[in-house]
């Protein structure tokens, strides 16, 4: 009798140990669309894009973690259709007075007759609600060096 009450007491103490610890809540967003014009950046890199994202975002310790994967099929004028996939990740920290943001960007675009042409990117951001608007500024860094994208 005495070894079940000392079980269950251990099994009680856990539980509350458990039940003290708050697990953070992670949101996920899956979408997909055309857009008749595949434009970035203001440049126009094709017509009839198709896309689909997978984004995941969640809070740890304060800070904003999210991540996701976007894969886009379009219409490269003239080099016939082209893909593309882009992973990334950024860590943002509500300041109070604005939200600074550190992120990183991977796109893959296979190419014809098997080339790849990957870029990465570094960026920095600082954004604020304003109520009506959003207001934002970002810095972008090629780490390729090649300053083409």
């Amino acid at each position: 009798m005495q070894h079940y009450c000392k079980t269950i007491g251990a099994l009680a103490a856990a539980s509350a140990l458990v039940a003290g610890i708050a697990t953070a809540e992670v949101e996920y967003e899956i979408s997909t669309g055309y857009s008749s014009m595949y434009l970035w950046r203001g440049l126009d890199l094709g017509d009839d894009l198709v896309e689909t994202s997978l984004d995941v975002a969640t809070e740890y310790n304060g800070l904003d973690l999210s991540a996701g994967a976007w894969y886009g099929s379009f219409d490269n004028h003239p080099y016939a259709e082209d893909n593309e996939l882009d992973l990334y990740g950024e860590v943002a920290k509500d300041l109070g007075f604005a939200t600074a943001g550190l992120g990183y960007i991977f796109y893959h675009r296979p190419g014809e007759g098997g080339t790849v042409d990957d870029s990465q990117e570094l960026y920095v951001s600082l954004s604020r609600d304003l109520g009506f608007a959003q207001a934002a500024l970002a810095y972008y860094w090629d780490l390729e060096g090649d300053n083409d994208g």
